[in-house]
């Protein structure tokens, strides 16, 4: 794993059910474009995934508390 010095949890939504999952990890993987983020997410069901930075998604829990749901 890499280190992260950042000591706060980072929240999105799950890739394949949507609940809440926390960041893991986060780590660059070289590219023919450059360097891609790539995280781990691990949600409250134990889904794990790991994918580029670019696909992460809101939870909804999240998106409702602070207005940022879709067609707001």
């Amino acid at each position: 794993m890499s280190s992260n010095a950042n000591s706060h949890i980072e929240l999105v939504g799950c890739p394949q059910c949507a609940a809440t999952a926390e960041i893991v990890d986060r780590f660059d993987l070289p590219s023919t474009g450059g360097a891609v983020q790539h995280v781990t997410v691990q949600c409250v069901f134990r889904h794990r995934f790991t994918m580029s930075a670019d696909h992460l998604t809101v939870p909804a829990a999240t998106a409702t508390m602070t207005g940022t749901e879709p067609g707001r």
